[in-house]
């Protein structure tokens, strides 16, 4: 099933769609409960070809980190309702893309996460994926991000309130560092065409100085190798000099941001 990408508009940055939900004048984007998730119960997952199934046991031979676990992919987003229609789905069949086609999206969340130094200079955190991921090894990307856990199948509406949480869970995960009690704001939607995932991706600005955030930050989970906080006014320059070391989604939305 193919999703629907109608509202996804371009912004100069190969592969990616956005859906802007603030703008570069204003960032401060929807709040948590603003959004709304709508998981499409009636619609259930193909089961895998047998082309997708030796396809993804070639790659588990390659990867053997990778799971086959539910998870949420996207359908379509309904602007005038702020609704993010989604299905029931798994892994394999979003990883089995582009090699095996199975039109499977994933719903994700995707963090921006941001601190001020004992100058008050904002910077945003970066971080390299490793070479271990389903895409984009090596590569940089706004952090912490990660697919939308689906909730109990008796569980049919959600929020950009479980965006919020699975953020914390990616953030104490992959990043050792603990956000709460920060609440985000949700500034944007992204497609990207070559990942194929949509993330709501969500803003938090850290009340705690930099230094102390950079000080509690633990050892990285396996998805990255490291992290960098980058100075905000020093993200067009790196966008220029580093385009093709930074995912599209990001370069995305830096601009979106009105960062480069």
């Amino acid at each position: 099933m193919s999703a629907g990408l109608g509202p996804f508009a371009s912004v100069g940055v190969e592969h990616t769609g956005v859906v802007r939900l603030a703008t570069p004048d204003s960032t401060r984007g929807l709040t948590l409960g603003e959004l709304r998730i709508e998981i499409d119960e009636s619609c259930e997952a193909d089961e895998p070809t047998p082309p997708a199934l030796a396809r993804w046991e070639a790659m588990r031979q390659e990867r053997p980190r990778l799971f086959n676990g539910p998870i949420l992919a996207f359908v379509r987003y309904d602007a005038g309702e702020r609704t993010v229609h989604a299905r029931r789905d798994h892994y394999l069949s979003l990883a089995v893309r582009p090699e095996v086609e199975t039109g499977v999206t994933q719903l994700s969340v995707t963090g921006i996460l941001t601190a001020r130094d004992a100058t008050g200079r904002e910077h945003v955190c970066l971080a390299r994926r490793s070479a271990e991921t389903r895409i984009y090894d090596r590569m940089w990307e706004l952090a912490p991000s990660g697919g939308l856990d689906p909730l109990s199948a008796s569980i049919s509406r959600m929020n950009g309130e479980d965006a919020w949480r699975q953020l914390l869970v990616e953030v104490e995960e992959e990043l050792e560092l603990s956000i709460a009690p920060d609440p985000g704001r949700v500034v944007a939607i992204t497609h990207d065409a070559l990942a194929n995932s949509c993330d709501v991706c969500l803003r938090v600005e850290l009340a705690r100085p930099l230094e102390d955030v950079m000080a509690t930050t633990g050892r990285l989970g396996w998805e990255y190798e490291t992290t960098r906080w980058l100075a905000i006014d020093d993200v067009r320059a790196f966008d220029a000099q580093d385009a093709a070391r930074i995912i599209p989604p990001t370069r995305a939305l830096f601009r979106v941001l009105g960062w480069a």
